[in-house]
This record gives C-alpha cells, sequence and structure tokens, in this order.
C-alpha cells in the first residue's frame, strides 16, 4: 500500500433478477460507489497539499456493458470508472494520478475461490501485476490475460448473446461461476 498510496477495492455482486433484490439495491450501489467516492474525498485533500499521490479505484471488466442478473454490478463499475476518470483529469495538475483497474476474474469469494490459471488470477498474483501498471494509463486490466479478455470479449460473447434469453438464463442461474464456465471454454475454443 506504500507503494501504492490508496487503493479502493470494495465490491458486491448481488447477482439475480434485478426485481428480487429490492432491499440490497442501496447496499450494492453504497458499496460499490460511495465507498470509492467518500474515500477519494477523505484522501485527496493531502494529497493535494503534498503535491503527488495515487489513487487506484478498482472496477470491472463487467464495466463494459449492462449484464443481465448483473445490472447494479455492472452499473456501479462503470460508475467507478467513470468518476476516477472525471476526477483524475481535475487533479493530475497537482499531481495526483487516479488509476482505474478493471480485472476480470480474480480468485476471491466473489467466485467462490476460482482455481488460479490463464484467465484467474490469484488475488495476490494480480495486485502485485495491478501495481506494475501504475503510471501507464488511467485505465487498465491489471493484467495482460486481463487485458486480452476485456478486448476479446465483444467478438466472444457478443451483446445480442448476453441479451438473449439463453445468455440471461445463463448469467441467472449460476451467476459468476457458471458464466465463467463459459468464458472458458469460449475461450479455449477460439485458441
Amino acid at each position: 500500500m506504500r507503494r501504492c498510496g490508496w487503493c479502493d477495492e470494495a465490491g458486491e455482486r448481488g447477482s439475480g433478477r434485478f426485481h428480487f433484490r429490492p432491499q440490497s439495491i442501496s447496499d450494492i450501489i453504497n458499496c460499490n460507489t460511495m465507498s470509492a467516492a467518500q474515500m477519494t474525498g477523505i484522501v485527496l485533500p493531502q494529497m493535494v497539499s503534498r503535491g503527488r499521490g495515487v489513487i487506484v479505484n478498482v472496477s470491472s471488466i463487467a464495466s463494459q456493458r449492462g449484464f443481465p442478473s448483473h445490472a447494479l454490478y455492472s452499473a456501479t463499475k462503470a460508475f467507478v470508472q467513470c468518476f476516477s476518470e472525471a476526477v483524475g483529469a481535475e487533479y493530475s495538475p497537482q499531481g495526483v494520478t487516479i488509476q482505474t483497474v478493471s480485472p476480470s476474474f480474480v480468485s476471491t469469494n466473489m467466485i467462490n475461490k476460482r482455481s488460479t490459471g490463464l484467465l484467474v488470477k490469484s488475488a495476490d498474483e494480480f495486485a502485485r501485476t495491478a501495481l506494475d501498471t501504475l503510471g501507464l494509463s488511467s485505465h487498465v486490466s491489471g493484467c495482460l490475460s486481463h487485458e486480452l479478455q476485456s478486448f476479446l470479449l465483444p467478438f466472444i460473447i457478443p451483446v445480442w448473446l448476453t441479451n438473449s434469453r439463453w445468455g440471461i438464463r445463463l448469467l441467472s442461474l449460476g451467476s459468476k461461476v457458471k458464466f465463467f464456465s463459459f468464458l472458458q471454454s469460449a475461450t479455449a475454443r477460439s485458441h
């Protein structure tokens, strides 16, 4: 953390059909958006007074589009990306760098600690590679394999597929874990 400055990486997914979870709407919004905005507001004054600082906000590959059964997650992670980009532009003249990291799959509780490999990185491995990207761009995927997944996502899983009845069913039945299995098999077939 000393190397970074501040990293906001809170996240709550809340999968399932939107109307079945009215009580969790504010929880997801607060966890994924308010925490980034409020923590950025807390640490910015000290960074501005020092004339330097780095803030890393964690978004998600899901911010690229609205995923059925993950509407709030996708939308709130898009907020993190847009917020970081705008505030980063405001404060870069004062020496503050704000970077958004939008990973794909990282082996955490959110995806049931999937085994790691080419597509899924361990949390420690991902953190190390993501820190190596500091200052390269205002928005990164955090590691090469996630950058490739981000680039290939529209080609491997087009919007019409995720928004089809089959895609919606796949995303709502098994959530991110089943979606990951589909993505993994689709990626393997494309090689």
